[in-house]
């Protein structure tokens, strides 16, 4: 194109005042069709073997993000807490009469560093009732619930067959528990005979600006929950049975494991499902549904930023990812890395090392620990430091350090990943 559009300034030259002007106008408008044309053709052509090379079913982005619970209505169409009783709100009663005796969940717009110092701090509150003052006693404990969530959803994902990819939820780590340790027993019996709310002044140290209350952590995961409406059929060996459901629309529906029955075999049919299974009742069954949503439509709309494991949406990425392609060189890994927007603005890969000694290093958590293979069974060998130059240093970038990290340790399992901050 450089080299068209050099012999076009040539002949310019050579062209009287109103005939440059004409051709000129003419020439670059050509120019422009070509090459707008060309584009299309070249994104036509990625699109189909994108389409043949890559299944589309895996090609699905895991979006987190927290909203005041009271704006929740707003993104229900495509979101859900990923603990749904987070919605639910307990009275003070309840509270006290429970085993864990949480009075609420909060979470800590800290960095990493700083949330480690602040664990099992405590908090005194005073609430009031028939003009008494009643105190209390508070610590703080982190909300370990949502990994269990995760882990479940990786079991979705093994038990249908799709590739597991690191979840960039970083909201996670920050999500606390406030438990009541102390409290005036009198109390409970002036409860039960009030009905209104009863609210507590927690003194909240030097943790005001940080403090987030009444938010829900969100992602695009979705639960459905439905009886069989199928039929219900022997398997030819007449051992086992074929359960039939239907959807109006199985884009991006999956099957949940069962803890009561082994599930043999799924399939997924027109608008259903055909499920192999030892049962020949009418069963109830569990779905999720990954919602497509755009992360980037909610950035501007929320006061906290939104996070999601999505790679972006470059040819040789999604084909070298998608098939396992080993990646050979620091090129070939920073543009895995930079495939995803969460890291590549915050972040620049600058080095990788490998080598068989011990080194500094950025101590991360593995965002997979559920994850057991031949190699971590067996024990690796050498290290794999991978050095990144902060662009943008905010309260997430340690926990978008555990998520890339974790992700590499994905497509390089016989070395230990670990990444450097300089």
């Amino acid at each position: 194109m450089k080299h068209i559009k050099k012999i076009i300034e040539n002949e310019l030259k050579n062209l009287v005042e109103d005939d440059r002007m004409l051709f000129r106008k003419t020439s670059l408008k050509t120019f422009e069709f070509l090459v707008n044309d060309l584009e299309e053709r070249m994104e036509n052509f990625e699109s189909k073997i994108l389409d043949s090379a890559i299944s589309q079913e895996n090609n699905i982005s895991i979006i987190n993000m927290i909203v005041p619970k009271n704006d929740f209505y707003l993104y229900e169409e495509n979101f859900s807490p990923i603990i749904l009783s987070d919605m639910i709100e307990r009275s003070l009663l309840e509270v006290l009469n429970s085993e864990d005796k949480v009075y609420k969940k909060i979470l800590l717009d800290l960095d990493k560093e700083n949330i480690e110092a602040i664990l099992n701090t405590t908090f005194s509150g005073i609430g009031k009732l028939n003009d008494k003052e009643y105190a209390f006693t508070f610590k703080i404990e982190r909300d370990n619930s949502y990994n269990k969530k995760i882990k479940e959803i990786y079991d979705v994902f093994g038990l249908n067959g799709l590739k597991w990819r690191t979840l960039n939820t970083p909201y996670i780590f920050k999500a606390f528990k406030i438990v009541i340790t102390e409290f005036e027993k009198e109390l409970l019996e002036e409860l039960k005979k009030y009905d209104g709310a009863f609210i507590i002044n927690i003194d909240k140290k030097n943790l005001e600006k940080n403090w987030i209350e009444d938010y829900l952590i969100l992602w695009n995961i979705i639960q459905i929950n439905m009886l069989g409406n199928g039929e219900i059929n022997p398997t030819k060996d007449r051992i086992h049975y074929e359960h039939t459901l239907f959807f109006n629309n199985n884009h991006n529906v999956y099957l949940c494991p069962d803890k009561e029955i082994y599930i043999y075999y799924i399939q997924r049919i027109l608008n259903g499902f055909r499920i192999i299974t030892d049962e020949n009742r009418e069963m109830k069954w569990e779905f999720i549904k990954i919602s497509e949503a755009d992360e980037r439509i909610y950035e501007s709309k929320l006061k906290y930023p939104v996070f999601s494991n999505r790679i972006n949406p470059s040819f040789i990425n999604k084909i070298k990812m998608e098939n396992d392609i080993r990646l050979r060189n620091l090129g070939e890994i920073k543009r895995m890395v930079n495939s995803f927007d969460d890291i590549s603005k915050r972040m620049d890969l600058v080095k990788v090392e490998i080598i068989d000694g011990e080194k500094k290093y950025t101590v991360s958590d593995d965002l997979n620990p559920f994850l057991i293979d031949e190699f971590k069974l067996k024990g690796k060998n050498s290290n794999m430091y991978l050095y990144f130059k902060i662009l943008k240093k905010d309260l997430y970038i340690r926990e978008v350090l555990d998520f890339i990290i974790s992700e590499l340790q994905l497509y390089f399992p016989e070395y230990n990943c670990r990444g450097v901050l300089v």
